[in-house]
């Protein structure tokens, strides 16, 4: 463009003075954004805008079915087909690739189609879930009970919130680590899913064990935080524990037990020993706990900024959240160990990824 303006107009133009020109807005192209069904979902000419405004709503999910183009059928058991990784859907003129799964309702699922792998995946894990405890119902009320005769437990967690009872959270936990471990393929069709049941369904009880064991663990070390921070009255650590209750916030949400994949679960109770090293060093020294603060304080602010664009996909910016975790646990309990290299100069990567990933 910069040679072609040079020879019409007989003056050397450069690419500066290209870049420095305003374009009016009409000359702007004017974008119409729809989804796999033809619905409008924005319009306007600034595409950047419009993308992060569509995403932050969260609208770019369809509901469309490949498998039986019934949007409202609700499934109690894997009686919908297969459900390849992936398909591609016409509309329009334009052809879409769209990877379906299942969503979640509670009490039975639903087919659905999504616009990243990442997403699909995620869903499809707890649809799968789902279908779980349905077609296991003896399995998960033996669970539950087992759960609600700990009395420890059920004591130590009184008073977590949540949308079902503790003993429902804890035993879909449990089934969750039984039979969808990280390094388990999910099933896409019934025979994988029937295989998945038979393979797997011996090891629930250790799995019900497990997780009691890792949440009487990790609500106990909460408690012991808590009472230490109780006892940290001066002002001269509000600070310090300002940051540690917005820690076990960021650790532990209010679905933390259904949001939090493994590895990470099953590393909760080590990020909350290195807290609690942390909060029994901070009376002897609170000099240095602020300045081991300071060099996390950068990281936890850029992961705050990034999980408030609310991107559709947050593979990096999950990573990175735990890679922050880490990063307390080396220098705050470097005796418990990191479960991997982590450092500053790591995590400035890690949130570069991150911030590509968001757009």
């Amino acid at each position: 463009l910069v040679q072609w303006i040079t020879h019409i107009s007989g003056q050397v133009f450069t690419v500066d003075q290209l870049n420095a020109l305003v374009i009016p807005a009409h000359l702007n192209p004017y974008f119409r954004i729809e989804n796999t069904q033809g619905k409008l979902l924005g319009c306007g000419r600034d595409l950047h805008a419009l993308t992060r405004k569509i995403q932050a709503e969260g609208v770019l999910i369809t509901s469309s079915k490949p498998i039986d183009n019934n949007s409202d059928e609700q499934y109690r058991s894997w009686t919908f087909g297969d459900l390849p990784e992936f398909t591609e859907v016409l509309r329009s003129g334009v052809r879409y690739k769209v990877y379906p799964a299942l969503s979640d309702q509670l009490d039975h699922v639903k087919c659905m189609d999504f616009n990243h792998a990442s997403q699909s995946e995620s869903a499809l894990r707890q649809g799968v879930l789902r279908l779980l405890v349905l077609a296991l119902p003896q399995q998960y009320k033996f669970a539950r009970q087992q759960f609600s005769a700990n009395r420890q437990l059920m004591l130590l967690g009184h008073g977590l919130s949540g949308s079902l009872p503790l003993a429902d959270r804890l035993s879909e936990r449990a089934f969750y680590d039984c039979f969808l471990p990280e390094d388990q393929l999910v099933p896409r069709s019934a025979e994988q899913f029937n295989q998945l049941i038979e393979l797997r369904r011996a090891d629930l009880n250790n799995s019900v064990k497990k997780v009691a064991d890792t949440m009487v663990g990790l609500l106990s070390d909460v408690l012991a935080v808590n009472k230490s921070l109780a006892r940290l009255n001066s002002p001269l650590f509000s600070e310090a524990k300002s940051d540690i209750e917005q820690q076990l916030s960021d650790l532990m949400p209010t679905d933390f037990m259904q949001s939090t994949n493994q590895p990470w679960f099953g590393y909760l109770p080590r990020y909350l020993k290195a807290l609690v090293k942390r909060v029994e060093k901070i009376s002897g020294s609170v000099e240095r706990d602020t300045t081991l603060m300071r060099q996390v304080q950068p990281f936890v602010k850029d992961y705050q900024q990034l999980l408030s664009r609310k991107s559709l996909v947050q593979v990096e910016l999950t990573k990175l959240k735990w890679m922050i975790e880490e990063f307390r646990v080396s220098l705050f309990a470097q005796e418990l160990k990191t479960s991997m290299p982590v450092s500053a100069k790591r995590l400035t990567e890690q949130v570069e990824k991150a911030r590509k990933e968001a757009g």
